[in-house]
């Protein structure tokens, strides 16, 4: 048994069979799979699927994990032995949908997986599958190809063929920054300017950036690197908390930060539906930036908690303008505002 904040994971046994034909029967799934005869509890083929992965769900090339909210089983997670390493599969019921659960189960899972001795997980999922997507680059994967799949057979048996990615992630890559290893663990954000990354080295974390250039319509940058240095100096200058920049390596184009471990603001108003505790702190941050003539980037994902103090985890800032002050824009995303509503359904609740 696997526990998160939320959730029981297990093996999935013999009893699960109804279950897990119920959330393959769930007719809102259509909307995501392009499948326009969704499958009816009856269904002779479905039966006959959920049969064999019953079968072989225990064995060493086909692992199957239940995902439980208290007794009630809303989806699952699968991985499929490959020559390479595993090909993953996963499916949630409809009334599951944008609240996080695929994201925090197939998190732990990928834990689970990496401790087994796995190194290389494969996804693949319809391109239009806009949830599935987003939630695949959410977890660290990244698209490699496309090609044309077929999940599903009509009622006559024919396969329906989608146009299909394929998605992989590497569990435990080393990137060498500045003559130093670091083992990276799991995606923390994909910003404008880069990724970063939870790493390890000699046995401690840190954050690792890698810089992207990746186009942005409605920002410029000059030289990255360069930028971050100068904000990051600009920032501690102002007394904005932030964590420490510890290496930075220019011609690989990488910078190691302090890793600040806690809840991101984003999470606790998901969560609670407000962030109202930390308010004064992050007014106080808003001052501060202000009498330097600055607005930092005030959205809650760069905000994270750490014994009941606040850090701006990100070196964004931009020249102060009433506009993108925190009391004119950056408040309405530390509740469950509309703007904040709006922001997780474009995410599929990720």
């Amino acid at each position: 048994m696997i526990k998160t904040e939320r959730l029981s994971i297990r093996r999935v046994c013999a009893d699960d069979w109804r279950s897990i034909q119920r959330i393959w029967a769930d007719q809102a799934r259509s909307a995501y799979a392009q499948y326009d005869k969704p499958c009816s509890l009856d269904d002779l083929s479905v039966s006959r699927r959920i049969a064999r992965w019953a079968c072989f769900a225990n064995g060493n090339d086909h692992i199957f994990y239940a995902v439980c909210l208290e007794d009630t089983m809303i989806g699952y997670v699968s991985f499929n032995r490959r020559e390479t390493g595993y090909e993953i599969g996963y499916c949630f019921h409809s009334d599951y949908h944008g609240k996080g659960y695929a994201r925090e189960s197939i998190s732990a899972l990928l834990d689970i997986m990496k401790e087994k001795g796995a190194h290389m997980i494969d996804a693949g999922t319809a391109l239009n599958n806009t949830p599935s997507v987003k939630l695949l680059m959410a977890l660290g994967f990244r698209q490699i190809g496309t090609e044309k799949v077929s999940f599903y057979k009509d009622a006559e048996g024919r396969d329906i063929v989608f146009d299909g990615g394929i998605y992989e992630k590497e569990l435990c890559p080393v990137k060498t920054v500045c003559g130093k290893s670091y083992s990276v663990i799991r995606l923390l954000g994909h910003g404008k300017g880069g990724y970063s990354w939870l790493a390890e080295c000699g046995g401690r974390y840190y954050v690792l950036k890698q810089i992207h250039h990746e186009p942005c319509d409605y920002y410029q940058f000059g030289n990255k690197i360069e930028a971050e240095q100068n904000d990051y100096r600009r920032l501690t200058q102002a007394g904005i908390r932030i964590p420490e920049m510890i290496a930075v390596d220019t011609e690989n184009e990488c910078i190691i930060k302090e890793y600040i471990d806690g809840e991101t603001i984003f999470d606790i108003v998901r969560r609670n539906g407000s962030a109202e505790k930390y308010l004064p702190q992050v007014r106080e941050m808003a001052e501060q930036a202000h009498r330097a003539g600055l607005n930092i980037d005030y959205f809650p994902t760069n905000f994270v908690v750490q014994n009941d103090l606040i850090w701006y985890v990100d070196y964004e800032f931009n020249d102060y303008m009433d506009e993108w002050s925190f009391e004119n824009w950056g408040i309405k995303y530390w509740s469950r505002t509309p703007e904040f509503e709006e922001y997780l359904k474009q995410r599929g609740g990720l």
